[in-house]
């Protein structure tokens, strides 16, 4: 047993300067959460923890230099249930090169409407509350073989594209093809304060005779009026292939911090075709900053037009960052 402690020691001795020679920075976020759903029992859960390892490469290039990063879930609760099978489950690996002239990527990475219209506003600590109304997760979260791009900023402008090629065939039917099976364009804009998006994805689907395309587009804003206060909104509208599956989504939030306290609110109207689907919502949290860690306590309300839909759910969570 000494042996073996002894050797991984010393592997992890010479492991160190290999990852700092490549540029490579280990991180992670270990996060867990006890929930109480409908005054339910509370739940010990996962709450999307996660570890990685990104840098950059010297590719004996001027102006220009490789980029990558590999991340992958590690559940500290509820069996794994964010790995396949109780596995680890990636959540991105991409490579590309970056440079004066923008940044190129190629692999499993965030689509532009993730990253500008939810994660632009995404402020709560509970991933399904922070979730729960992103219409972007649908196609335009996390996908493989995305190839994209990120124009340098341009007085404060910054215009993105993805594509999705020969992916899952229409990114739903697991046969792979040759086409481009869904693609995301957005442009924001960032200064004084303010950070603004647009947005435009669309995804191919098989349905009966044919194909039709999944479109969803949105706008958001993000706006810090002083060093404690910050207010965010966001719009987005889903036209689905499926037959009445159509839905838009309005959220209204803010936040306000005293020292390492920081206390938000945030109000969302969902419009869906599908049955019940209409919601309205009301999320609180408080979350206090310690160092690296953090704790929190959250709460949302749900009012849906069927009553078998309506719901509650507090949550207090603990998360460690390094």
């Amino acid at each position: 047993m000494k042996k073996s402690l002894i050797a991984l020691a010393v592997a992890g001795a010479l492991t160190a300067p290999m990852i700092a020679q490549a540029d490579a920075t280990l991180y992670g976020s270990m996060r867990v959460e006890l929930n109480s759903v409908d005054g339910a029992d509370l739940d010990l859960n996962d709450n999307s923890s996660r570890v990685g390892i990104k840098g950059d490469v010297d590719l004996g290039l001027e102006d220009t230099k490789g980029v990558f990063q590999w991340e992958f879930n590690i559940p500290t609760a509820d069996n794994g249930a964010y790995g396949a099978g109780g596995s680890l489950g990636e959540r991105l690996g991409y490579i590309g090169a970056t440079g004066s002239w923008g940044t190129a990527l190629v692999g499993r990475q965030y689509h532009p409407h993730f990253l500008l219209m939810n994660f632009n506003t995404y402020t709560f600590s509970d991933a399904s509350m922070a979730e729960r109304y992103f219409l972007g997760n649908d196609n335009h979260k996390r996908v493989d073989n995305t190839i994209a791009y990120v124009t340098p900023s341009m007085g404060g402008v910054t215009l993105v594209a993805g594509l999705v090629v020969a992916g899952d065939g229409n990114d739903g039917n697991g046969v792979a093809d040759s086409n481009v099976d869904g693609y995301n364009v957005a442009a924001k804009y960032a200064g004084n304060g303010l950070t603004t998006a647009l947005s435009y994805g669309s995804v191919n689907y098989d349905v009966a005779g044919g194909t039709e395309d999944d479109e969803v587009w949105g706008i958001s804003a993000k706006y810090a009026i002083n060093d404690a206060a910050t207010v965010m909104v966001r719009y987005e509208d889903s036209d689905e292939a499926a037959a009445g599956a159509d839905s838009d989504v309005t959220f209204v939030g803010g936040t306000y911090k005293i020292d390492n306290t920081t206390l938000k609110l945030a109000y969302t109207d969902l419009d869906s075709e599908t049955a019940g689907g209409d919601e309205d919502s009301i999320m609180l949290e408080v979350h206090q900053k310690m160092g690296k860690g953090s704790v929190y306590a959250a709460y949302m309300d749900v009012d849906a037009d069927t009553a078998a839909n309506d719901t509650d759910m507090f949550t207090v969570g603990y998360r460690l960052d390094f």
